[in-house]
């Protein structure tokens, strides 16, 4: 018999929710965020890949390299241990120049969000974070809250650590259920980490196998 856990969020009654339906509900809140993303860049080549490349006119990246135990400064995401609620990717920087401009491609990458983003209901954030930046989506109205499933966020930080990049996504999931998918290990191997990695990948604009879950 399948454990139940009631589930409340600002008043609202989302009735009995069963544990093993989490994952599911993570897994496709993330596939719609981070698709949303990856589109907004597509057009551009992938701002966050321009973001983290070495520019030609100076060979090496514009952000300072961290540790991994400096990736967050109110240590919300110090021990980098993937659940079912928030994944910690490395991913290998390319190392290939780009000669592109970046307020021009940081504002068509914005033009590009809010357009996708307000025809499915949802906000989508870019913002600069230290050695790296951030991208944040919430809904804007209840066709958003819809797509979104049982999420009330979902959060992606690219910060700088050296050759690589370190990718913090986390799916805030409303009530309890946030607090149980924060605990709910998960298969580096399954089918909804490696489809999370190819996603991730092309939104950091790295090669294919680059990232990895930590």
């Amino acid at each position: 018999m399948a454990l139940i856990v009631p589930a409340l969020s600002s008043g609202l009654c989302i009735g009995a929710v069963g544990i093993a339906t989490i994952p599911e509900l993570s897994w496709r809140s993330k596939a719609l965020c981070v698709g949303v993303a990856a589109l907004s860049f597509s057009g551009i080549g992938g701002f966050l890949y321009w973001h983290f490349q070495p520019k030609a006119s100076d060979g090496a990246s514009v952000l300072t390299p961290i540790g991994p135990s400096e990736a967050s400064k109110d240590g919300s995401h110090s021990q980098l241990v993937s659940t079912v609620g928030k994944s910690f990717f490395k991913c290998t920087r390319p190392k290939t120049p780009d000669t592109r401009d970046l307020k021009r491609a940081r504002a068509e990458a914005k033009q590009n969000m809010r357009a996708i983003g307000e025809k499915l209901g949802l906000s989508v954030d870019l913002r600069d974070i230290a050695n790296g930046v951030s991208l944040e989506v919430v809904p804007l109205n209840d066709e958003g809250k819809l797509r979104m499933s049982a999420a009330e966020k979902y959060v992606i930080e690219v910060r700088s650590t050296g050759p690589d990049l370190l990718v913090y996504a986390r799916m805030q999931l409303i009530s309890v259920m946030g607090v149980i998918a924060d605990l709910i290990p998960v298969d580096p191997n399954s089918e909804p980490v490696l489809a999370e990695a190819k996603m991730i990948e092309q939104l950091v604009g790295a090669a294919p196998g680059a990232c990895r879950l930590m």
